[in-house]
């Protein structure tokens, strides 16, 4: 099998034995909780499920509530109206996350040719004497192992922000692989496209997809350092992209704005004490980190507690591995340090600008998040931690690690698809 076939076999296997396990789950378990609704695959939107379920079916009505994007609410209202009431928004999201998380995959495995074209001529993927085929196949299978999987048959946004995420990845590695040069006008219209409409996307289901905004300036920075081209033209396409890289923040920003006008023009709170119903035209932006710091207990350091250990445990893992991969990189740079670096920041160097964006999510989540949380994040937001596991299990001097890779993601899966749907907590 190709690695299309492989990886959506890989996909749908592994969707159908989360939710066979799920909902045994639920069914023979007592929940923890016993407010969570035990309708009809209601065990698919316990914790943050809840609120999205909640909004969309009667909108924002709680200031707390703003912590969730509108665009997965939106995303289930649509489908369940088009369903003419067939579908409750637990099975919608359920499905909906499902098909998703196979094109998240999908996306996962495509992007990982595009970095083994990427990196030709480097010692540290091609050395290891794999093919493209099947390292795009080893990715996408490992995305269906993912310890994060459970999260791709929930009402959570995960899975769709992954998909969409992981495509604008794919776009941008497409638009700044050196190989792809002399692909038509048309297909680099497209991509472009594709990368805007994706990032969009990704800012309206969840606040870190404002961040793939960084990859239009990163594609600006390598139109403006280009050493063919005039000064004229090369700067003009800087400037497209740094208008694109515009479009991609609107969705956070319009967010904050409209939220702020909800919350401060309502008369239900007291202005002097709401950060967001300042006088300044930049008062509603701290709506999102007023929100998830006084509801939520997010803040610097503020998960640092001899009670957190369980959770820190739940994290270490992903966070520990992340580390790692990234130090590899970090010690790949600085062996030629001259010549690598200077691409990195004229842009030429799409994988390192990646990675870049996998060290910032990493210490976000180890600084500022509920640490638990780090696990799914990371899975749903960057590719990179499919990619260089890909590339541990192809690396002769690594491979060793394999079968606790594997480990890693069955078990978690397993647990995650026990605890989950019984409200227990979990990542």
């Amino acid at each position: 099998m190709g690695w299309v076939a492989q990886t959506v076999a890989w996909g749908v296997c592994s969707r159908v034995v989360v939710a066979v396990v799920m909902a045994a789950a639920a069914a023979c378990l007592p929940p923890f909780d016993a407010s969570g609704s035990r309708a009809a695959l209601g065990h698919a939107a316990n914790w943050d499920g809840i609120y999205y379920t909640a909004i969309a079916d009667r909108g924002y009505v709680y200031e707390h509530e703003m912590a969730f994007f509108p665009g997965w609410p939106l995303l289930l209202r649509a489908v369940v109206a088009a369903s003419a009431g067939w579908l409750s928004p637990p099975l919608a999201g359920a499905l909906i996350a499902s098909v998703a998380g196979i094109a998240a995959a999908l996306a996962v495995a495509w992007s990982a040719g595009l970095v083994y074209e990427a990196s030709k001529g480097s010692k540290w993927l091609h050395g290891s004497g794999v093919t493209r085929e099947t390292f795009m196949a080893t990715a996408g299978r490992l995305h269906a192992l993912s310890p994060a999987s459970v999260f791709g048959s929930v009402a959570y946004t995960e899975a769709p922000f992954a998909a969409v995420a992981f495509a604008a990845v794919a776009a941008y590695l497409w638009l700044a692989t050196p190989a792809r040069r002399n692909d038509s006008t048309a297909s680099r219209v497209l991509a472009s496209v594709s990368l805007v409409v994706a990032g969009v996307g990704a800012g309206s289901l969840r606040s870190n997809g404002m961040l793939l905004s960084g990859l239009a300036v990163a594609l600006c920075v390598r139109a403006a350092t280009a050493p063919a081209g005039s000064t004229l033209g090369r700067l003009a396409v800087c400037a497209a992209w740094l208008g694109a890289s515009a479009i991609m923040v609107v969705p956070y920003l319009a967010f904050q704005v409209w939220g702020a006008s909800e919350v401060c023009g309502s008369g239900v709170v007291a202005h002097d004490v709401r950060p967001h119903c300042g006088a300044s035209i930049v008062a509603p932006l701290k709506l999102y980190s007023y929100i998830q710091a006084t509801y939520w207990g997010n803040g610097f350091l503020a998960y640092y507690e001899w009670k957190q250990v369980p959770n820190f445990a739940l994290a270490a893992p992903i966070l520990v591995g992340s580390m790692a991969a990234i130090a590899c990189y970090g010690t790949w740079l600085v062996r030629g340090w001259r010549v690598r670096l200077a691409a990195l920041v004229a842009g030429r160097d799409p994988v390192g600008v990646l990675v870049l964006h996998w060290a910032f999510l990493v210490a976000v989540a180890t600084l500022f998040m509920h640490i638990q949380v780090a696990t799914r994040m990371l899975c749903s937001s960057t590719p990179c931690v499919f990619w260089a596991s890909a590339w541990l299990l192809h690396n002769p001097r690594h491979n060793r690690w394999a079968v606790g890779l594997v480990a890693y993601g069955v078990v978690w899966n397993t647990l995650g698809a026990i605890m989950f749907p019984t409200f227990y907590p979990w990542t």
